[in-house]
């Protein structure tokens, strides 16, 4: 394996910093830095200059926890850290914000299954990572189908009924979309 690297005064290695390895490491982190970004942002308070930036830093300490660990607790905290703090920053969500906090969820829960398959040090091949990524696009185009759904009915006096027929179809159509790739 080629990369830079680290080895202590007696010549032993200690690790090898790859350009594979760090771009996982990035796909890992940077959706985690883009939905604290969007929380921000959506919550009322983050139009003000007063507003908390901990549990930012604290999802910075999660996102940066599940690189390096990404087979440990350290994702499912990171995205129960996530929720919570969407739940309680945004009480009012647009479907813009909630469809990029959304799809940084997931591109951070890809991005950890990813990296804790096989052992450690591997790098996915560009195939995997390419089918991967084809099927989030497959459900993040149901989710978005779905926003569009809640947006064009959520001022009919019918529309739970209407809502939970439609959500039922796309859930059971997804898995049919998927296993046919």
């Amino acid at each position: 394996m080629s990369g830079l690297v680290v080895q202590d005064r007696a010549g032993r290695r200690i690790a090898t910093i790859t350009v594979g390895r760090t771009l996982l490491h990035a796909a890992v982190v940077l959706p985690v830095l883009a939905a604290a970004a969007a929380t921000w942002a959506s919550s009322p308070e983050g139009a003000r200059a007063g507003a908390p930036l901990w549990p930012a830093a604290v999802l910075v300490v999660l996102a940066l926890a599940s690189a390096v660990a990404p087979d440990s607790g350290a994702p499912l905290l990171t995205l129960a850290a996530l929720a919570a703090w969407w739940l309680v920053a945004v009480p009012d969500p647009g479907a813009g914000a909630t469809m990029v906090v959304a799809g940084c969820a997931l591109a951070f829960h890809l991005a950890t299954a990813l990296a804790a398959t096989g052992p450690p040090g591997v790098v996915p091949s560009v195939g995997v990572v390419g089918r991967l990524l084809a099927r989030a696009l497959v459900l993040l185009s149901a989710a978005a189908a779905l926003a569009a759904l809640v947006a064009a009915v959520e001022d009919r006096a019918d529309s739970p009924s209407l809502l939970v027929a439609a959500t039922l179809l796309l859930a059971g159509a997804l898995p049919w979309l998927v296993a046919r790739r």
